[in-house]
C-alpha cells in the first residue's frame, strides 16, 4: 500500500488548533491506514499571525500530496482582497494532488461555498440533513437565527449582515462531513497544548448520578438578540422553576468553579449560540450529567452524539415542552441517570483506540481520494 501525506495549514488560532488535535492525536492510527499527518512547518504548528505572502511562499516551496486548509471565517484570510484569496486557493490546488477545505464554523449554516470551485473536497463540522436548504440564502448564516427572525420578527445587526452564499448544485458532491469539537483537545489548558503536538489530554470522568447537589445547570451570555434568543429564554424559563436547584445562570464564575459545578449537577442545559454544538455538550457527558438541548434533528455530525431519549433530551425550539422536561428531571432520577450514562459511554468510546480508528476511517472515507 502506497503512503499518503496530509499537510495541515490553519489560521494560527488556539480555537482551531484544539479542533485539529483530533487529527494529530490519531497519527498512529492514520499511519496504520497508510497516511502521515504533518504540520506544514514549525511556524504553522505554533500560534501565528496570518501573512498571505508567507503562506504563498510555503505553498510554492514544494509539491504537496494532500493539503488541508483550516481557516475560520473570522480569520485574516477572509480580510484579504478577493483576488488574494483566489490566488492562494488556486496556488494550493496547483501545488497539491488533493486540496481539502475544512470548514471550521460552529453553525450548520455558516459556509464558505465561494471556495468550492478551487477545492477537491469541502468538509464541514456539521451539515444540514436537508442539503437542498443550502441552495437558498440562510438569514444570519444560521438556521436557528432564520427561524426566530421569521417567526418573531427579531433582528440583530450582529448577524443580519451574514447571509450564506447559496450552494451551486454542480459542487454539491464536493461537500462532506468533518468532525466536531468533542474529539479535539477540549480538556487541556491553554498554551500547554502546544507542548504536546501529537496528543490530547484525556477527560477525567465523573460518575453519573453520584454526589450531585444541583438538578440542572446553565451559564452563558446572551449577547445577540437572535443568536442568543434560546439562552435568554432558558434563563427566563429556568427562573420560573421554583422546585429545581441550580446555580445563578446570570453570574459569571471562574472556569475552575464552573467545572466543579458541572461535576455536581444531574443535568446540563445547552442552548445554541453562534452554532448548535459547543464544548458544554461534551463537558456534560464527561462530568456525568444528562444533556438537555434544543432539538438537533436538522443536522448530522461526526460522531453522531445526539439521539433524543438516549444520549440527550430534546427541547423544541419554541420551548413548549420545557416544563414537561423539567418535571421529568425532578421526578425520574433513574431515567436522567440513564441518559447521562449513555452520553458518557459514547464519549469514552470515541476517546478509545477503537473510537480513534473509527474517526480515521471516517476522515479517509470522506476524502474520496482519486
Amino acid at each position: 500500500m502506497s503512503s499518503r501525506t496530509i499537510t495541515v495549514f490553519y489560521d494560527g488560532s488556539h480555537y482551531i488548533f484544539r479542533w485539529l488535535k483530533a487529527l494529530f492525536s490519531a497519527h498512529n492510527e492514520f499511519k496504520q491506514r497508510g497516511f502521515k499527518i504533518e504540520y506544514a512547518d514549525f511556524h504553522e504548528y505554533c500560534m501565528h499571525k496570518f501573512d498571505s505572502e508567507k503562506l504563498k511562499k510555503k505553498l510554492q516551496r514544494k509539491k504537496y500530496d494532500i493539503i488541508f486548509f483550516a481557516y475560520h471565517h473570522d480569520s485574516e484570510l477572509f480580510n484579504q482582497p478577493n483576488e488574494v484569496l483566489v490566488d492562494i486557493l488556486k496556488m494550493a490546488r496547483t501545488q497539491s494532488n488533493w486540496f481539502v477545505w475544512l470548514d471550521t464554523a460552529d453553525s450548520t449554516g455558516t459556509c464558505h461555498f465561494e471556495v468550492l470551485p478551487y477545492v477537491d473536497r469541502y468538509l464541514k463540522k456539521q451539515l444540514l440533513v436537508d442539503m437542498q436548504m443550502y441552495k437558498k440564502p440562510i438569514w444570519g448564516g444560521r438556521i436557528h437565527c432564520q427561524y426566530y427572525h421569521e417567526k418573531y420578527n427579531l433582528d440583530d445587526k450582529n448577524v443580519s449582515g451574514t447571509i450564506n452564499q447559496p450552494l451551486d448544485a454542480q459542487y454539491m458532491d464536493k461537500i462532506g462531513l468533518a468532525w466536531n469539537v468533542a474529539i479535539g483537545d477540549l480538556f487541556q489548558n491553554g498554551g500547554v497544548q502546544y507542548l504536546h503536538p501529537f496528543s490530547r489530554k484525556a477527560p477525567k470522568y465523573k460518575e453519573c448520578g453520584k454526589d450531585k447537589m444541583f438538578d440542572t445547570h446553565f451559564r452563558g451570555s446572551a449577547w445577540s438578540e437572535v443568536a442568543g434568543y434560546q439562552r435568554r429564554a432558558y434563563m427566563k424559563k429556568l427562573s420560573e422553576c421554583k422546585n429545581l436547584k441550580y446555580p445563578d445562570p446570570t453570574k459569571k464564575v471562574p472556569k475552575k468553579e464552573y467545572n466543579m459545578e458541572l461535576q455536581k449537577t444531574r443535568s446540563v442545559l445547552s442552548p445554541f449560540g453562534w452554532g448548535e454544538i459547543c464544548g458544554r455538550d461534551f463537558e456534560c457527558f464527561v462530568y456525568g450529567a444528562a444533556l438537555i438541548k434544543p432539538s438537533v434533528e436538522h443536522l448530522r455530525t461526526f460522531p453522531q452524539w445526539y439521539v433524543d431519549g438516549k444520549t440527550y433530551v430534546a427541547i423544541d425550539w419554541d420551548f413548549h415542552n420545557f416544563d414537561e422536561i423539567m418535571d421529568w428531571l425532578k421526578n425520574k432520577p433513574e431515567e436522567v441517570k440513564r441518559i447521562a450514562e449513555n452520553g458518557q459511554a459514547m464519549m469514552k468510546h470515541y476517546w478509545s483506540k477503537e473510537g480513534k480508528k473509527e474517526f480515521v476511517d471516517h476522515v479517509i472515507n470522506e476524502l474520496k481520494l482519486q
